[in-house]
């Protein structure tokens, strides 16, 4: 099922030697600048959701494992598929190369960049989740120097993790098959201490959150930001359209404001974060919060999978969360091509800022087979 596309009139399409761009201005000087590159398909004319990725030294890219409906969608009955492939893109040029049965079929895992490679953790497939960490080196031929980590507490899927100074953070997901508050951290310059605890995280558990690490004025915190869960008594979804912030010096955790529906509409369920250049946290993708809420709640009946993408509302908001205001969240742009939920963000290893933004959702049971090369340099 070829991946629906959302165009918005305000985008000025440029046409370039190499690729095509579309560029956001707007009054600020801001500017977005994205490029559709190769685009992944698994060759059902689907790409994947609940990938995992990171860069390769040659300033290419590597998506592993994730997840789609290659024969007939949720609605008609479809069976999901689960992949071991790694898919490799030398210097972002030419087709992905696909490399089958590369790792065991998972998706819904996590990764987390280090200065000793992409660390990827977790997963699940249709005989449960696991605890495998691996981390790979960003090097030509990939995996050939991988290494296995110490194992995470327990089986892990749908969870956040980021990493900084070589340490590694974990939080949220299902844990064992059960809504998580944990967190953890594992430091890869003290190997053998393995996964040790942090003090759970205040709130609700959270399902498919997002998470960055970021230098503060109060030092390195690990932030989680959204996710979701549901009330084991009445069935209620809980959406907290907020972000957590451990402060490692501090050893505690603290709740951010929320986000207001002055400001987006964004669920913040299966959205992507990252750091931009000037330290603030960005927020892309994910679902529409009222919406979710509702299918999660059953309360679109059965016709709820058989809309056309655009009444999904998936966030298309580009949004700032900065630590430390009072107000700490703006949406600084609306881009329709990054609507997309349990996309895979990947930082480029470039002087440019620039990330590639692989697949994801364009609707429930629907996965784009896009991909986009962005760059948050000017403005941002």
């Amino acid at each position: 099922m070829k991946a629906h596309k959302l165009f918005l009139g305000t985008v000025a399409l440029v046409a370039l030697a190499a690729g095509t761009y579309f560029v956001h201005k707007k009054v600020t000087d801001r500017e977005v600048i994205i490029e559709e590159i190769a685009s992944l398909d698994t060759g059902c004319g689907q790409g994947v959701a609940g990938a995992v990725g990171g860069a390769l030294a040659d300033g290419g890219a590597f998506v592993l494992g994730g997840c789609n409906f290659p024969e007939a969608g949720p609605a008609d009955g479809g069976k999901k598929h689960f992949y071991g492939s790694v898919w490799l893109l030398d210097n972002l040029k030419g087709d992905w190369r696909e490399r089958q049965n590369f790792e065991l079929p998972l998706a819904y895992g996590a990764a987390a960049a280090t200065t000793a490679g992409t660390v990827i953790m977790g997963g699940c497939n249709e005989k449960g989740s696991v605890s495998k960490v691996t981390v790979y080196k960003s090097e030509e031929d990939f995996g050939a120097n991988a290494e296995d980590l110490p194992p995470l507490p327990g089986p892990l899927d749908n969870f956040a993790a980021a990493a900084i100074d070589d340490w590694v953070f974990v939080a949220g997901g299902n844990a064992a098959g059960k809504a998580s508050k944990s967190a953890w951290v594992l430091r890869l310059d003290r190997i053998e201490d393995g996964w040790q605890p942090l003090p759970d995280f205040p709130g609700t558990p959270r399902l498919q959150p997002a998470a960055v690490c970021v230098k503060t004025n109060r030092g390195n915190a690990f932030v989680l930001i959204g996710g979701y869960s549901v009330d084991p008594e009445s069935k209620e979804a809980i959406l907290p359209r907020d972000a957590v912030a451990y402060y490692v010096d501090e050893l505690s955790w603290e709740t951010l404001p929320a986000l207001g529906d002055n400001v987006s509409e964004a669920g913040l369920v299966g959205a992507a974060a990252t750091v931009n250049p000037r330290g603030q946290i960005v927020v892309l993708g994910g679902v529409n919060a009222k919406i979710f809420k509702n299918a999660v709640e059953g309360k679109y009946g059965s016709d709820y999978l058989r809309h056309e993408p655009q009444w999904y509302r998936f966030n298309g908001d580009i949004l700032l969360l900065s630590l430390g205001k009072v107000e700490p969240w703006s949406c600084i742009d609306n881009i329709p091509q990054t609507a997309r939920a349990g996309a895979t963000l990947i930082k480029l290893e470039d002087r440019d800022s620039s990330y590639l933004y692989v697949n994801g959702e364009s609707m429930p049971g629907v996965r784009s087979t896009d991909v986009l090369k962005i760059n948050f340099k000017k403005g941002y």
